[in-house]
């Protein structure tokens, strides 16, 4: 699995560019394009359908096969996409889901706890 940065290095590599050129082309800093190579930064979904128009690919080939899933395009021509969501973090969303789990294991013992309790107590009034 290529980290998104090691995907972008690679491709600028492939085609000759400098970062200069890159960042020029996309309206950014070098820095900051090279924090997006680096990992520091991720791309907007501005930057998106820029970098696959200059590299010559789709979007989702900016993405690691596991992380297409939580990418949605709907639309787009050309020029620009006119519906485009990205869930970027997928990493937030799983620790989300993971903490939300645990929260209701931990609801779930409660209960289990208490019912066992009630149940000990009518025992003991038969």
């Amino acid at each position: 699995m290529l980290k998104p940065g090691t995907k972008l290095l690679q491709l600028r590599s492939k085609k000759g560019y400098t970062q200069d050129y890159v960042a020029d082309i996309l309206g950014i800093e070098q820095s900051a394009y090279s924090r997006l190579e680096s990992d520091k930064m991720q791309p907007n979904s501005e930057l998106l359908p820029e970098l696959a128009k200059l590299y010559g690919i789709s979007i989702l080939d900016l993405f690691p096969d596991e992380e297409r899933q939580y990418v949605n395009i709907s639309q787009y021509s050309d020029q620009s996409f006119s519906a485009f969501h990205v869930y970027q973090d997928s990493q937030q969303v799983m620790e989300k889901l993971v903490q939300a789990k645990d929260v209701v294991i931990a609801l779930l013992r409660s209960q289990i706890a208490t019912l066992e309790e009630e149940n000990k107590r009518l025992k003991e009034c038969l």
